[in-house]
């Protein structure tokens, strides 16, 4: 990975930067604070030296906005003597205020310090709104770099960016779990001839430190792509090809994976079992023999089960989490009587909103219209019904790749379609919202709201 070189000097804090204080009743709690940059240009660090245990958090907000419009840290114990904490999602060039706050004792909250973010990156990512309805949505879009600086980063519902950190390759996919306080990337190139197969796998924490870096090949993930996830438990899911001989040549099939960051294996699933000797003629298998099912997401849902989509057969699987038995087949070629047309110009971003109610991303490549899909599917009947199927103009489809997200407590479908490098807003009737446009490829995009960390 490319080393990062941003000179300090590029970063402009007042004076009061680095002062510290004791005001009267903070004194009781702590001997000091101070705010120092970092080598990110919207990251801070505070410092806080405790003379007594505690829980504390600290409230920050543009001076320009006043107090009202403030932020506020995770509360954090200490049981005395330094303790740090990054502030993040932070506009460039702007001046801020913060205050050290003791639990449950607002009144001895530190004095108030001031402190002044820098500028981006010139090769940072820039986004415009095209089209600025109003969403009601207040929280951050992540989205990240095909290209080899390799920059994630995350905007506002405005398109300004609040955070960025550039891992130094081509990211092909990304996923970030907000509890956890993680970011995880699959980036580089493996195999020129086989482009969808990732090189390295990197996990990094919001605060811009790399907690975990594999090379791809044998004792990490051997050949990850479309698809990376840091479960709750903090293990990592990938989906992943694999290989098997048949009489025919060697197949690239799929599956995932689930594995530690110790690199111990929980679990691992493919597909051949369900797809017997790949004699059925819509498998193609002779013309499709490095790549037979092309999977590109694997999900979990809160009973263990798990969710895949296969862009090359436009199908939906449901994946028995205890037997690895395939439950159903949404598709033309499936196992299920769909109340309407199934998807057959590709399928992505399978999203399990509850067991067996899921959202998908419908490529409509042959029809030349993308769209949001909900199933809702009874597993014994073998029946689903379209819950919902939002559909884009051609102006802001996808082809292929993408994904949507259902903003479901405030009636939001965003969808994030490559091809036209637009995230699009809509409501539940389809009508469009905002359109927020970028230059550059980003595999999918995430929609968090606001959150503590």
């Amino acid at each position: 990975m490319k080393i990062k070189i941003l000179a300090l000097t590029a970063f402009i804090a007042l004076a009061s930067c680095g002062r510290s204080v004791s005001p009267e009743g903070f004194a009781d709690f702590a001997a000091s604070v101070s705010i120092a940059p970092t080598e990110n240009a919207l990251r801070f660090t505070v410092n806080v030296d405790f003379t007594t245990p505690c829980n504390w958090s600290v409230l920050y907000w543009e001076t320009a906005k006043g107090r009202s419009a403030a932020q506020k840290t995770a509360f954090r114990h200490t049981d005395g003597g330094r303790e740090s904490v990054v502030l993040k999602f932070l506009y460039p060039n702007t001046e801020y205020e913060f205050v050290v706050v003791p639990e449950g004792n607002a009144a001895a909250e530190s004095k108030p310090m001031t402190f002044r973010t820098g500028s981006l990156p010139a090769d940072c990512p820039a986004y415009t709104v095209e089209k600025d309805g109003n969403t009601g949505l207040d929280g951050y879009l992540m989205q990240w770099e095909a290209s080899p600086s390799g920059y994630v980063t995350f905007c506002d519902i405005d398109g300004k960016v609040v955070w960025y950190e550039a891992f130094g390759e081509e990211i092909r996919v990304g996923w970030c779990n907000p509890q956890a306080n993680r970011i995880a990337v699959l980036t580089g190139f493996q195999d020129q001839d086989i482009q969808r197969l990732c090189a390295h796998t990197v996990v990094t924490d919001l605060d811009g430190n790399r907690i975990l870096y594999w090379t791809s090949g044998k004792g990490n993930i051997e050949y990850p792509h479309h698809e990376i996830k840091i479960l709750e438990d903090g293990n990592l899911m990938f989906v992943n090809n694999v290989l098997k001989d048949y009489p025919i040549g060697t197949v690239w099939g799929d599956g995932f994976t689930v594995m530690s960051p110790e690199r111990e294996v929980i679990r691992q699933w493919d597909c051949f079992a369900a797809l017997g000797d790949l004699s059925a003629p819509y498998l193609k298998a002779e013309k499709r023999l490095t790549d037979l099912v092309h999977a590109n997401s694997v999900a979990l849902d809160s009973e263990g089960d798990y969710y895949m989509t296969f862009n090359a057969l436009s199908e939906l699987w449901k994946i028995d989490g205890k037997t690895g038995d395939v439950v159903y087949r949404v598709g033309v070629n499936g196992d299920v009587t769909l109340d309407g047309e199934f998807p057959t110009g590709g399928l992505h971003a399978a999203t399990p909103l509850a067991p067996d109610r899921i959202l998908c991303y419908s490529n409509g490549r042959d029809i030349k219209r993308s769209s949001a899909v909900i199933f809702r599917v009874d597993p014994v009947a073998k029946t689903a019904v379209y819950e919902l199927n939002i559909s884009l103009p051609e102006e802001y489809s996808s082809r292929d790749r993408s994904n949507a997200q259902f903003l479901e407590n405030e009636g939001i479908m965003m969808l994030s379609s490559t091809d036209s490098r637009k995230v699009v807003f809509t409501d539940l009737q389809g009508n469009i919202l905002r359109v927020i446009s970028r230059e550059g490829i980003s595999y999918r995009a995430y929609w968090f709201n606001k959150f503590e960390y």
